[in-house]
């Protein structure tokens, strides 16, 4: 048996970095869900269950508010907020903002990602927090453009938050991993060998 297993990783050598993503992807999500409690509601996060930590998720829930009611309004929609994480519209039709929406969760995953996949730590401390940035603008993004489909058709928001945009984030993770291995950590590899 562990025969098999070595000789099927033998021949998934070219996928070796995939599977490792895939894995850390994988793994990183079920620590997030065994770790963090209440990151979907809008009362409280625990580590634990047991350890207060709702400051930075109730920080950027009101942050993400703002900057999304700020654009909506740039791009020429009426609104207006019932709650500090409320973005409603004239007609009333109006999203939620809860911690689950904040990219907390999808920058934790993507660090894991980048923890464990290989290359020059001089280059990871730049292009760590450079992918945390691509995280949080795609995250605005995401979180505008639903509130703007939702504005005249609420009936989409359950679709579009998540059937299509969970997995696109999930995709955007997947494209900035594949420039770190492709150009940064291939030429980083080339120039050293």
């Amino acid at each position: 048996m562990i025969k098999k297993i070595k000789e099927l990783w033998l021949k998934a050598k070219p996928i070796h970095s995939v599977l490792i993503f895939m894995l850390v992807l994988f793994a990183s999500n079920i620590l997030w869900k065994l770790c963090i409690y209440g990151d979907d509601t809008d009362t409280q996060v625990l580590l634990f269950n047991h350890v207060d930590i709702s400051a930075p998720f109730n920080f950027m829930v009101i942050h993400i508010t703002k900057v999304t009611r700020g654009a909506l309004t740039l791009f020429g929609y009426h609104i207006h907020g019932h709650h500090l994480n409320d973005v409603c519209f004239l007609n009333e039709n109006h999203i939620t903002i809860v911690w689950g929406c904040t990219a907390i969760k999808q920058s934790f995953i993507f660090f894991c990602i980048m923890a464990c996949t290989p290359g020059p730590w001089k280059h990871k401390l730049w292009y760590v927090p450079l992918g945390v940035f691509i995280a949080y603008l795609f995250n605005l993004i995401r979180i505008i453009a639903i509130a703007m489909v939702v504005e005249q058709h609420p009936e989409y928001f359950k679709f579009l938050h998540e059937q299509v945009f969970k997995y696109v984030f999930y995709g955007v993770i997947f494209l900035v991993w594949v420039v770190w291995e492709e150009k940064i950590n291939l030429k980083t590899k080339e120039l050293e060998g």
